[in-house]
């Protein structure tokens, strides 16, 4: 069997917090972190800690002898649940200073006009070439491009899928119980190419939408996709599992790939807006709960068959 690639995920300071102090309030944080999680790295930086030292005497009121005692603990310990985390350097080149830092800090200020702790950790994670980010505030990274911003409860189906389309890299024909066919496909893709100075391209902006989450069996879903991005040889998927992450079957968008062939190149390269829609028939479903899962992937420009994950997001629909 193939081993599985480690996958690297920066931590938000909130999610520190949310595990060992505001726990009752995010329940799902304790949840994820109480296991062993495999095949992932986690991550994060000084700045996380400093962040965390505000908050927890600004808004927590902690005293300072308090505040530094749990400073002390996650820095030493390094530990959150039963997995380890790093700490990472704002830059692992030793010649990059803080005049270098701060012009490309007021570079993300300017572009993309997020807070200014956001703008740290997104050039800490670049830096790093770090792509995948778990927070609780999706919203504050997903206008960043190129990252995958996770909350915890996303973490395991992500997981679930990434070890799934490992193992089924080169298969072309969807798994279980799903039969594509072409009356699967809608025929639409609309391509846009769009510039450095459109508005809609200052951030990366995926959105996922399905034209209904109750069906009757034999039933069909439309799910529509809209990208704004960057991207290179670049193209959609849609991953299927029921409710508890069990793979269902996964279904490429022939629309985008060349040849219509799962080892071809993208049709989706440059900065674009696109958008594509997909149907899903439900006849030889069950009945129960469902996640579809719209992905965008770049091709390894050489290969064309290693996929890079960009983007994702699952919706639950079901199936009466």
């Amino acid at each position: 069997m193939e081993k599985l690639q480690t996958i690297t995920f920066y931590l938000d300071s909130n999610i520190i917090i949310g595990y060992y102090i505001d726990y009752n309030k995010h329940p799902q944080v304790k949840e994820v972190f109480q296991n062993q999680i495999e095949n992932v790295q986690f991550l994060t930086s000084r700045w996380t800690l400093t962040e965390i030292i505000k908050v927890l005497i600004k808004e927590y009121k902690w005293t300072k002898d308090q505040t530094y005692k749990f400073i002390y603990k996650i820095s030493t310990q390094r530990r959150i649940g039963k997995n380890e985390f790093k700490l990472i350097k704002v830059s692992p080149n030793n010649e990059y200073d803080f005049d270098d830092f701060f012009l490309e800090i007021d570079n993300e200020l300017l572009e993309i006009k997020s807070s200014l702790g956001d703008s740290i950790h997104a050039r800490i994670m670049r830096n790093n070439e770090i792509n995948h980010i778990l927070t609780l505030n999706k919203k504050d990274f997903q206008q960043f491009s190129r990252f995958i911003v996770l909350e915890p409860n996303e973490l395991v189906v992500f997981l679930k899928n990434q070890q799934d389309n490992t193992k089924s890299e080169e298969t072309e024909n969807i798994v279980g119980e799903i039969e594509q066919t072409k009356e699967n496909i809608k025929d639409t893709l609309i391509i846009e190419q769009i510039s450095d100075n459109d508005e809609d391209f200052k951030k990366l902006s995926y959105n996922v939408k399905i034209d209904n989450n109750q069906v009757e069996k034999g039933q069909e879903i439309t799910s529509t996709v809209e990208f704004i991005g960057e991207i290179e040889n670049g193209f959609f998927d849609h991953y299927i599992t029921d409710i508890d992450g069990k793979k269902i079957g996964w279904n490429w968008d022939r629309k985008t790939l060349i040849n219509g062939k799962s080892t071809t190149p993208g049709t989706l390269s440059g900065k674009i807006r696109v958008k594509s829609s997909w149907k899903l028939n439900t006849t030889n479903f069950k009945t129960g709960k469902y996640i579809i899962n719209p992905r965008v992937y770049e091709h390894d420009i050489k290969t064309h068959k290693r996929k890079i994950l960009i983007t994702s997001e699952p919706i639950e629909f079901e199936v009466k």
